[in-house]
């Protein structure tokens, strides 16, 4: 604290002064040398003004029990509660012996009928998956409330449409259809009025694909989905089994945000709850403005490993 400015400060009470511990200052001015610099020409008086200014904004902030919904109510009388993810009984389905279906008529899926993921043939329950000895299931997640940015949900549909999903990759010269049973087991249902209970969702689907053998292979949907698909693959392999490679711009291991889950948090929480051991998650590809110095003393202390894009840049 300068010299000049702890002079003005000295008949201000230490409860309004312990605000300058907060990070309101360097919120608001950048950085507490920029908060000092402007607190330069001000007067005593007009430092307690601005000060009480900033543990009024801190005390906005917080939860009030008298003003704020702690949890949303749900109508549990709706007869329609749960009708987004009611399953069809396969009773009301013709019969059928349990396996993948082609939604073909033709050999060449691709030119025609009805658009999968990759062109590959559909399963519908858990028995599907069992019988045809599946090893992947490709199913889409279509939930973007996660994030302020709408239109990650149309995602699935798009990768459906895309012409060139299957194949040889030329860079293996392996066609994974050929070597691998894959299928179109559809979308997970959305409750698109809440991410919480979406994701709840989500979890459970991915663990009911996890239990038959088959690989859950999830097409998004907003970033906040990597915690239920994590938090499903633990339920079935016990947590802390398995690694996670995580690309991304940011490391979403966000936290203190009123909603315990959004797109920038399931990181946090996957680590946190333990479903993945910190030091068995990698974060590849990192740049921008977050995380920032905090977020990255996080991951160091939690034994995560990270890399850069400035250092993807320089070695490959």
């Amino acid at each position: 604290m300068p010299a000049s400015f702890e002079a003005k400060v000295k008949n201000i009470t230490t409860t309004k002064i312990e605000i300058l511990k907060s990070p309101l200052p360097s919120m608001l001015l950048g950085s507490m040398e920029r908060f000092y610099k402007a607190m330069e020409g001000k007067s005593a008086q007009e430092i307690e003004q601005y000060l009480d200014g900033m543990i009024e904004v801190k005390q906005a902030n917080l939860f009030n029990p008298d003003t704020d919904l702690a949890s949303i109510p749900l109508n549990t009388e709706s007869k329609q509660f749960n009708a987004w993810k009611v399953k069809r009984p396969q009773s009301l389905n013709p019969k059928r012996e349990p396996g993948p279906i082609h939604l073909s008529r033709y050999m060449q899926s691709r030119r025609a009928g009805i658009r999968t993921f990759a062109d590959a043939p559909v399963a519908i329950y858990p028995e599907d998956l069992i019988a045809g000895n599946v090893d992947v299931a490709i199913v889409g997640a279509p939930l973007d409330m996660g994030s302020y940015y709408r239109g990650q949900r149309f995602g699935p549909q798009a990768m459906r449409n895309e012409y060139g999903a299957g194949g040889v990759d030329m860079n293996t010269m392996v066609n994974p259809s050929e070597v691998l049973n894959i299928v179109d087991y559809g979308d997970i249902a959305i409750d698109n009025m809440s991410t919480e209970i979406s994701v709840h969702h989500v979890r459970e689907r991915v663990k009911k694909i996890a239990e038959t053998g088959a690989i859950p292979f999830i097409v998004g949907g907003d970033h906040s989905l990597e915690y239920p698909d994590i938090a499903g693959l633990a339920d079935v392999h016990g947590k802390g089994s398995f690694g996670v490679v995580h690309f991304d711009s940011h490391y979403d291991a966000g936290k203190n945000n009123p909603h315990w889950l959004t797109h920038g948090q399931p990181v946090y929480r996957a680590v946190k709850e333990w479903h993945v051991k910190p030091e068995n998650f990698i974060q590849v590809g990192l740049r921008g403005p977050w995380p920032g110095a905090e977020g990255f003393e996080w991951m160091r202390n939690n034994g995560m490993r990270y890399h850069t894009m400035a250092e993807i840049e320089k070695k490959g």
